[in-house]
């Protein structure tokens, strides 16, 4: 099942999930897998309509289309370089916890945003997408596999998930 919501293991009967963040739940065995690098991009059109943007100002200027979980309260966005982290203040156009509307709406036109290099290495390929300010990344963002207890654990989900950690972690994309 692929879903983007947090499911409770235990109570749903999940063996297995993979999980951005730490998870709350106490009773989880938690195995990080890396962290899920996200860069900033623009569709060409919308670029040639708004004008470069090459500056935090000019960042702050233009319709951001955004998830839910990576602003903070206060609609800042945290952009890395080399270690250093800078808070940036943006104007959300658009905000859903849903990538493949972020995708489809960055392709579009409707706005500059954060995305995970995961989803969109085909759509940079292509030129469908353009990397702005590449210079910095958005703060990145822990993956976890998560699973119930060892305890009860079922031995395919042991193998699965010594398995899959490997594959992961060799993700363009995930560090």
């Amino acid at each position: 099942m692929l879903d983007n919501r947090q499911v409770d293991l235990i109570y749903e009967n999940f063996d297995l999930a993979v999980q951005y963040d730490k998870p709350e739940q106490q009773e989880l065995i938690i195995r990080r897998f890396g962290s899920i690098r996200r860069i900033l991009v623009a569709s060409p059109d919308f670029l040639k309509r708004v004008g470069p943007i090459d500056s935090f100002d000019r960042l702050s200027q233009v319709d951001m289309v955004t998830n839910t979980t990576i602003l903070s309260p206060r609609d800042t966005l945290t952009l890395c370089k080399e270690g250093a982290m800078t808070e940036i203040a943006i104007r959300p156009s658009l905000r859903t916890n849903n990538a493949q509307v972020i995708i489809n709406s960055l392709k579009s036109g409707h706005g500059a945003g954060p995305v995970q290099v995961i989803l969109v290495s085909k759509e940079l390929a292509d030129g469908r997408l353009v990397r702005i300010l590449p210079e910095y990344e958005v703060r990145p963002t822990d993956a976890y596999l998560t699973y119930p207890s060892t305890r009860f654990m079922r031995p395919v989900v042991r193998a699965s998930a010594d398995f899959v950690v490997p594959k992961l972690r060799n993700v363009e994309g995930i560090d």
